[in-house]
């Protein structure tokens, strides 16, 4: 996802900026929260704010919304560029996928071409194929991450990223897969 603006006070920045955590990889990762009990404190406004200090300079900004529809990730739905959609093949995530797109389309009047579905295979056997996701969310699946077995877990417990312990798994391939989707959609060299 990708968002541009500008600024509105210089006097904030470093204390953002510096809880910025950089990465091996080169990624610098900006937690909302650290612990469960925090999240009633990231508000619109706090988000806003945020946004208005790491987004200048940055190329692409991709936040992880989880499932909520909470002011917070409202925000910063209403300013992104490309909406990445992530939803296993399970019944009640169809639904509650299904749900936010209506959201997106009918309430937020996000247009369908800003909207990108993922589909991702947490597991070896899927109650539902990909035409049946596809009929249910009227919507193309852009990338599928296949199952990588217990590659993710591994990773998380290491401290690593998947995609850096393993570039040909199928988790690394689908990381490379959303990445060419978002940079074709911003028209990003890659």
């Amino acid at each position: 996802m990708r968002l541009c603006w500008r600024t509105s006070s210089r006097r904030d920045r470093s204390p953002v900026r510096q809880k910025l955590r950089s990465r091996t990889s080169g990624l610098g990762v900006l937690p909302a929260t650290l612990r469960p009990e925090e999240i009633d404190l990231l508000t619109a406004d706090l988000t806003t704010r945020a946004l208005d200090v790491v987004a200048p300079g940055q190329r692409v900004i991709v936040a992880d919304l989880g499932t909520s529809l909470a002011e917070a990730s409202l925000i910063v739905i209403e300013r992104a560029q490309c909406l990445v959609i992530v939803v296993p093949p399970e019944i009640a995530a169809m639904t509650d996928a299904r749900r936010s797109l209506a959201v997106f389309r009918d309430i937020m009047g996000v247009p369908a071409s800003r909207i990108e579905i993922v589909l991702n295979q947490r597991s070896p056997h899927t109650p539902i194929d990909k035409a049946a996701i596809e009929s249910v969310l009227g919507r193309q699946i852009a990338v599928t991450v296949g199952f990588d077995g217990s590659k993710p877990e591994e990773a998380t417990l290491s401290g690593s990223l998947a995609i850096q312990r393993d570039p040909s798994s199928y988790i690394a391939r689908g990381a490379n897969d959303i990445a060419r989707l978002i940079g074709a959609h911003l028209k990003l060299k890659l």
